[in-house]
C-alpha cells in the first residue's frame, strides 16, 4: 500500500477534523518512502520507540502522542533532534493520532467501557457530532447491490443506488468504489439528522449490576494489570455509575460527578485539582500511561486485522510508565 492509503485508513478512525484546537495531530515528520510494507504502532514517539521501529524495518510509525505541540528548531542536542535525525536518515514517516483518536467514543477509547460492561454510555465532554449522508448514485454499470464495509443499508431502484455512509468516510468510500468496480458515476449527497453520533472526550455509563468497593477494585485491578493508584475521596458503599477519561482528564471530574458518577477514573490529577473534587465523589488517578497504552494496543489489533489482507506487517511497540511506585524507608 502507498502512504496515502495508510493515512486514509488511520483517519477513518481518527479524522483530523476532530482534533482539538491546541493539538498537533497528523503528520509529524514527512518521510520519503511511498510504498509501505511495515507499520509500527506505539503510544509515545520516544527515541527508544523510534529506534526499535526502524530497527524492525518500519516504513511508517503511528503514535498517539505527538512529537510536540508547538513548532521549534532542532537547535539543541536533545531527544527531539535525535528523533528527527533517525527519521530523516531512514525516510520513514511519523504520524500522531492524538485528540483525533481521543474524541471517538465508539473507537479504541471505549475499551474500558466495554471491558466493564457499561450500559447507556454517553460522552462526558461533547466537542462535535458525526453526521451521516444519504448517497444516491446513478450508474448502469454498477453491480446489483453496491457493498462496502463502510456502507449502511444499500438498496437499488432501477439504475439508482442508495446507501448511507458517515460523512467523513464518504471521500474514501467513493475512491474505493471507483477503484474496485471501475465506476464512473454521478452522485448526490443528502445530509441526514440520523444516524448521528456525539464526539468528544471521556465516557460515563452504568454497570449492569451494582457492586461494592472491594469487588470493583478487584475487577479494575485485573483490567489495568496494576494494584496501586491514587485515591481521592471516600469509597461509596454501592457502585453503579462509572465515568472515565484516558490521559489527562482531571478537568472532567466535576462534570462526571454532576452527571451522577460515583467513581471517576483518569490520570495526572494535580494536588489543587484533587482538593476541588475530594468531597464531591471518588476519583481514581490510575496514571496517564496505563489507560492509553491499552487503548493503543486495542487500536493496533484492529489495524493489524485490516491491513493483513494488504500484506502490511503491523507491529506494536509497548511503552513504559516513567512513574514508578517504590517502597520508602532508609536503606
Amino acid at each position: 500500500m502507498n502512504r496515502k492509503q495508510i493515512v486514509a485508513r488511520i483517519e477513518t478512525d481518527a479524522p483530523l477534523c476532530c482534533a482539538a484546537s491546541w493539538d498537533n495531530s497528523g503528520i509529524q515528520v514527512r518521510g520519503t518512502r511511498e510504498e509501505i510494507s511495515c507499520l509500527a504502532i506505539a503510544l509515545d514517539p520516544s527515541p527508544e520507540t523510534i529506534f526499535r521501529a526502524l530497527e524492525h524495518g518500519a516504513d511508517f510509525i503511528l503514535t498517539h502522542h505527538p512529537l510536540g505541540l508547538t513548532p521549534r528548531f532542532p537547535n539543541k542536542d536533545d531527544d527531539y533532534r535525535r528523533i528527527l535525525n533517525m527519521l530523516m536518515r531512514s525516510g520513514a514517516w511519523l504520524y500522531a493520532a492524538h485528540t483525533t483518536l481521543d474524541s471517538q467514543p465508539d473507537g479504541p477509547p471505549a475499551w474500558l467501557a466495554r471491558a466493564l460492561g457499561l450500559q447507556n454510555t454517553q460522552v462526558l465532554e461533547t466537542t462535535g457530532k458525526k453526521t451521516s449522508l444519504l448517497i444516491r448514485i446513478h450508474s448502469q454499470t454498477a453491480p446489483e447491490i453496491i457493498r462496502h464495509p463502510k456502507i449502511i443499508n444499500p438498496t437499488k431502484y432501477g439504475d439508482t443506488h442508495e446507501f448511507v455512509v458517515w460523512q467523513h468516510e464518504w471521500p474514501g468510500v467513493r475512491q474505493d468504489l471507483q477503484a474496485l468496480f471501475g465506476l464512473d458515476f454521478s452522485w448526490q449527497a443528502i445530509t441526514l439528522h440520523e444516524p448521528s453520533r456525539s464526539l468528544g472526550f471521556g465516557c460515563i455509563g452504568d454497570l449492569s449490576h451494582p457492586t461494592d468497593w472491594p469487588g470493583f477494585t478487584s475487577r479494575l485491578s485485573a483490567l489495568l494489570g496494576k494494584k496501586y493508584w491514587t485515591r481521592i475521596g471516600s469509597p461509596p458503599e454501592q457502585i453503579s455509575r462509572i465515568a472515565y477519561c484516558p490521559g489527562s482528564g482531571a478537568s472532567l471530574a466535576q462534570t462526571a460527578f454532576d452527571r451522577g458518577a460515583q467513581i471517576y477514573i483518569t490520570g495526572d490529577i494535580k494536588y489543587h485539582q484533587a482538593l476541588e473534587v475530594e468531597n464531591t465523589g471518588l476519583t481514581l488517578d490510575v496514571g496517564h500511561h496505563v489507560l492509553e497504552e491499552k487503548m493503543i494496543q486495542v487500536w493496533y489489533e484492529k489495524l493489524q486485522q485490516d491491513f493483513r489482507s494488504h500484506d502490511i506487517e503491523c507491529i506494536f511497540l509497548p511503552g513504559h510508565d516513567p512513574l514508578c511506585i517504590e517502597p520508602g524507608g532508609i536503606q
